[in-house]
């Protein structure tokens, strides 16, 4: 049942991104959703989020087009940061050395004043 209810919860977030509307997506977001999303942040269309309550978004920080945002394992994203389109930024991965291929999680913090170009993996 718990599976249930995070693909339900991912399944809303994807419709969410969808919503030709800043200020429509991000009330959505930060109230439905809890991600703690700072003044004048602006979330392009098509944005995705796995676990957004466990995201923070700092103010006048730029999320791009189709960026994927993980916050399983706690994502926090600085003042003024500028994420280009199509950005993944994974907090959670499998172990390549576990015989079991485990899920192993950390946390991904980006400074104040950052800029990531379009395309890029962060893990």
């Amino acid at each position: 049942m718990r599976n249930y209810f995070y693909g339900l919860v991912t399944y809303l977030g994807v419709l969410t991104g969808k919503i030709p509307a800043h200020f429509m997506r991000n009330f959505i977001y930060r109230h439905f959703f809890k991600l703690k999303l700072g003044s004048k942040a602006t979330l392009y269309g098509g944005a995705k989020f796995r676990s957004p309550w466990r995201v923070t978004i700092g103010r006048s920080s730029i999320i791009g087009e189709d960026s994927l945002l993980d916050g399983r394992g706690e994502l926090t994203i600085g003042q003024n940061v500028n994420i280009g389109s199509g950005v993944w930024i994974w907090t959670t991965e499998h172990d390549l050395n576990d015989p079991d291929f485990a899920a192993t999680k950390g946390s991904v913090f980006i400074d104040d004043y950052a800029w990531i170009s379009s395309r890029v993996t962060i893990l």
